[in-house]
């Protein structure tokens, strides 16, 4: 998602503008996430050198979990070359390919999360969720083109309270980071297996082939 154009979102039947993220805004951005770093190292959060350290000593994830997380990658960026790039495969293969890639995915995705819920407390990452959550303040607008909240703790409180704002919020966080919050749906796996005729079940998040 390009973040330096204004881009109107729709949340729950109700038009706003994500304003272009400006130079002026990044770098007032950039100051929050200094003060905000230097606030989390004397509240006592960890580094990101220290969290890794913890992540170690504690076998939170060991090294063979490291050396596979590197192997699925590079097998999942081989794979999705080849569904991408070779117009002779067979859609049989295409779909066993694709859960695959599928199964892959899962793999990543579960040992980001467990690396997660050390680095989500880190003193680098709090202070990029405070300059991201800045940055959103400023961005968002309503129909009208006027910002809709005058401080971070205004977006913060009104996202507490409305079901609305609190899923515009998420919008403009995924904005600022630069991407969609549908960005899942642009895998090269989902559209094949969705092409053949497949749906995820949401329960279990395993994909299921529908009879035509």
């Amino acid at each position: 998602m390009d973040n330096t154009k204004d881009t109107v979102k729709e949340v729950k039947g109700k038009s706003f503008i994500f304003r272009a993220i400006t130079p002026k805004v990044l770098d007032e951005a950039s100051r929050v996430r200094k003060i905000s770093y230097s606030n989390a190292l004397r509240e006592g959060a960890l580094t990101i050198e220290e969290a890794n350290k913890i992540i170690d000593e504690r076998q939170i994830l060991t090294q063979k979990d490291h050396e596979l997380h590197i192997k699925n990658r590079l097998t999942l960026a081989v794979l999705e070359e080849r569904v991408t790039s070779e117009d002779d495969l067979e859609d049989s293969k295409k779909e066993e390919m694709a859960l695959e890639m599928d199964e892959l995915r899962n793999a990543l995705i579960e040992y980001g999360l467990k690396l997660n819920e050390i680095m989500s407390n880190t003193a680098e990452q709090i202070s990029i969720d405070e300059s991201d959550t800045y940055i959103a303040s400023k961005i968002i607008c309503g129909q009208d083109g006027k910002q809709l909240f005058k401080t971070v703790e205004d977006l913060k409180v009104a996202s507490d309270k409305d079901e609305t704002l609190r899923e515009l919020v998420d919008e403009a966080m995924y904005f600022v980071k630069g991407f969609d919050k549908d960005f899942e749906d642009a895998y090269s796996e989902v559209g094949i297996l969705k092409g053949s005729g497949y749906i995820k079940n949401q329960l279990t998040g395993q994909w299921e082939k529908q009879e035509r």
